[in-house]
């Protein structure tokens, strides 16, 4: 019987008759236990599982689509040790309460899995069966007859959730890195490939490892050191390693809950939503809607992206690493001035700041004398002044630097009384409102006075790592994000990019900042790493973009697969930077993302993958991967190929109903019937990308003159101002007035050649076309296409 309920297709919604009719259940409940005995006779040497009545798991309807799951228990004591002041059995902090999630009909695959695989980071999984969800999986969809499903994953007031799969005769826990599955030869399913690897945070005194090197070499030449041992990795969430032994638990779907700090003897939060809908994205928004408004967060449309990030920005990382100076910032700007490259932020990373690189912590608030002689402020004002930069930002550590502050150190001495101490020495701010927005009130304060008007704040997911057992989630991360979110909108217009925070119980718990990066680093030296990164970004942004705009991370524009990274950053929504070196940058790869003043085009939407690509690993298909993006009245798709070593097709159509099609990359237009396609071989990392008209793909032709915008840039659309129709008295179209953003080759679609005679701004311009495709020239703004 399939878990589908009827849809409503007028909202895209699935309907109940009866809304307490829930399409899931927990069963199995059992509590995980540590006793309070101290003597070592007493204590058992891991958790002890505890039955519990079902209910200590209840599903609630929240309406007739969406559904939560609460968790409510409260641990029974010993009789001998029922009073809170004696030696009482407590919760484990990693694993608390655990059960099995039943279905009210069949929950089939395939399903499309995001899961943890790092401290900070998430990425996709594709698994056939429950018993294969990855650890820490935070998101599921999958079809079920006309209906999509969503099951999300949340951290709430205290605790969070995970998902996993268990499987097998034996109720083994699921492997998704076991290679023995892995007859394909190409990206690891847990990501390995795309990942950090051996410049993990716990494996190296360089924080982002030499992934960053700052050799300019050719990228193309080879893969760095780091890279290289990444492939090699494996992330520590494939199997049973967080939940211990599995034989005793049921096979299938579970959830578990923990609150990261010891001692507990209670547990009461909300654990997950599920939702059915109509459409994929809908199904996961129900789900992200009834979150936020439990966690009192914001969700994207009440996220605006910040302005001083919506032009196009230099980042210094990958350039420069830590040995960032302003001489070399200042070099970087001439070669940019030179090329005609217009700069609208610079993001000055990790190495501006005065620390202990040893010891990894921050001794004080202002910048590194040796690197920047005559202070922060020197620097900012000149790169506004002699290079018209508009905006300057730093970047800074959640916990202040990567190990915290430097005791004794002026910084901790400004702040000493907003300061916490961590179980392994590390000084970080406190976890209280007040004191987080006192540490960030001094330091962002400081920042302004010094030019600066945007942050990126690093490494946020490590909080609830270096207070565990101390902290629970939501004590580590509430305060602290709250704190930091005020701040930043009161010194910095809410200019913030939240970085290494893809934990669930940091992005549940800021409040109003608008940015989240959604990948791992893009990794410039290493090209087949292309894959992974697109992926993470693209999939994660399913979840992640229904609460924020998404940062698709720097890239460069002299790479071998330089143009594929320009346009999936078009397609973001969010910040768009590169972060190119000395002499290397090209400005036919980043002139289509922008206009002549750094102003970036994005879609209406963060794009997310489509069709097929969202329930199949790309990487293994014999059909190229394909994401989309609304646009005005225009859905942009680019299909990209990811087969490493291999060829895929682009099966490009013009939607279920046909219509016309516009080919970017050829400059021309196609009438497509109703299931009708055109093919395309895409190698590893070749693009192509399209443009379908909503009105044209609904009638299956265009209706007179469509205009498209700027054709030179990726987001044609976006380039569109204004259009104004004027017509007869038979209210037949006379004249379309197309306002542009700027001057530039201007397309239209006019498939019935009604157009007769165009002016731009009040002139006679020559029309060239290609069947249905005309392009002019135009010097101005104003076009007016005459019937």
């Amino acid at each position: 019987m399939p878990l589908s309920l009827p849809v409503d297709h007028t909202t895209g919604f699935a309907v109940s008759s009866d809304a307490a009719a829930a399409p899931l259940s927990a069963r199995g409940v059992r509590a995980f236990v540590r006793s309070g005995l101290r003597g070592l006779a007493g204590r058992a040497a891991a958790p002890m599982p505890l039955p519990l009545p079902d209910d200590a798991l209840s599903v609630v309807a929240e309406n007739d689509r969406v559904w939560r799951i609460d968790a409510n228990v409260a641990l029974p004591q010993p009789q001998d040790r029922g009073a809170r002041f004696q030696e009482q059995d407590t919760l484990d902090p990693d694993r608390g309460l655990d059960a099995a999630l039943g279905f009210a009909g069949r929950a089939a695959g395939p399903f499309l899995c995001l899961y943890q695989h790092k401290e900070w980071w998430m990425r996709p999984a594709w698994c056939d069966t429950l018993a294969q969800v990855p650890e820490r999986t935070q998101m599921m969809l999958w079809r079920d007859g006309e209906a999509w499903a969503a099951l999300v994953a949340v951290s709430g007031d205290d605790a969070r959730a995970d998902l996993y799969g268990v499987g097998g005769a034996h109720g083994e826990a699921a492997d998704p890195c076991d290679d023995s599955a892995d007859s394909h030869g190409t990206v690891d399913p847990c990501g390995a490939a795309g990942s950090q690897g051996a410049a993990d945070l716990r494996d190296t005194a360089d924080p982002h490892g030499t992934a960053n090197e700052t050799s300019t070499s050719d990228v193309g030449a080879g893969v760095s050191p780091a890279s290289a041992g990444s492939a090699a990795s494996k992330p520590e969430t494939c199997g049973a390693a967080t939940h211990g032994s599995p034989a005793d638990r049921t096979p299938g779907l579970h959830i578990a809950l923990s609150s990261n700090r010891s001692g507990r003897t209670a547990l009461a939060d909300v654990a997950a939503y599920m939702a059915l809908a109509g459409t994929p994205s809908d199904a996961v928004r129900a789900c992200v809607e009834a979150a936020a408004a439990r966690l009192g967060v914001a969700t994207v449309e009440d996220r605006p992206l910040p302005g001083a990030l919506s032009g196009f920005g230099w980042c210094t990382w990958d350039s420069l690493g830590r040995d960032v100076s302003e001489a070399a910032i200042v070099e970087k700007m001439e070669e940019f001035r030179a090329k005609g490259i217009p700069v609208s932020w610079v993001m000055i990373d990790d190495g501006w700041s005065r620390t202990d690189r040893d010891a990894e912590t921050l001794i004080g608030f202002d910048a590194d004398p040796e690197r920047f002689p005559h202070g922060l402020a020197h620097t900012a004002a000149l790169l506004r002044e002699r290079y018209g930069v508009r905006h300057v930002g730093v970047w800074a550590a959640f916990q202040g630097y990567w190990s915290g502050l430097e005791p004794g150190g002026p910084a901790a001495g400004m702040v000493a009384d907003h300061l916490t101490a961590t179980s392994n020495g590390c000084l970080i701010p406190a976890p209280g409102r007040r004191q987080a927005g006192m540490f960030w009130g001094t330091w962002l304060s400081l920042l302004r006075g010094a030019g600066i008007d945007c942050i990126k704040i690093d490494s946020q997911s490590s909080t609830s790592v270096m207070t565990r057992g101390v902290e629970s989630y939501g004590e580590a991360t509430i305060g602290r994000h709250a704190a930091l979110d005020r701040m930043a909108a009161s010194e910095m217009g809410g200019a913030l990019i939240n970085c290494m925070g893809m934990a669930p119980e940091d992005y549940w718990h800021r409040p109003s900042s608008a940015v989240t990066r959604t990948s791992d680093d893009f990794l410039p030296h290493d090209p087949s790493s292309l894959a992974e990164h697109l992926m993470q970004n693209a999939y994660c942004s399913l979840l992640m973009g229904e609460l924020y705009r998404c940062d698709w991370d720097m890239f460069w524009s002299e790479h071998p697969h330089a143009r594929t990274h320009a346009l999936m950053r078009a397609l973001s929504g969010g910040p768009v930077y590169c972060s190119d070196a000395a002499g290397r940058s090209d400005p036919a790869v980043l002139t289509p993302l922008m206009l002549a003043d750094g102003s970036v085009l994005r879609p209406d939407r963060a794009a997310v993958p489509v069709g097929g690509a969202l329930l199949a690993d790309p990487t293994r298909s014999d059909r190229a991967w394909c994401v989309a993006a609304p646009s005005g009245d225009w859905t942009v798709s680019a299909y990209v190929g990811l087969l490493a070593d291999g060829v895929q097709t682009a099966e490009i159509s013009a939607g279920p109903d046909g219509g016309w099609l516009i080919d970017w990359d050829e400059r021309s237009a196609r009438l497509l019937a109703a299931g009708e396609t055109f093919s395309v071989k895409l190698a590893y990392g070749e693009t192509r990308l399209c443009y379908v008209h909503e009105a044209a793909r609904r009638s299956g032709r265009a209706d007179g003159v469509v205009p498209i915008g700027l054709i030179d840039k990726y987001l044609a659309p976006a380039c569109i101002e204004e259009i104004r129709e004027t017509r007869d008295a038979r209210g037949a179209v006379e004249s379309v007035d197309v306002t542009l953003s700027e001057s530039g080759t201007f397309a239209f679609l006019d498939p019935d050649g009604r157009c007769t005679r165009v002016l731009c701004d009040d002139a006679p311009a020559e029309v060239g076309r290609r069947g249905a495709l005309c392009l002019v020239g135009c010097a101005g703004r104003r076009v007016r296409l005459m019937s």
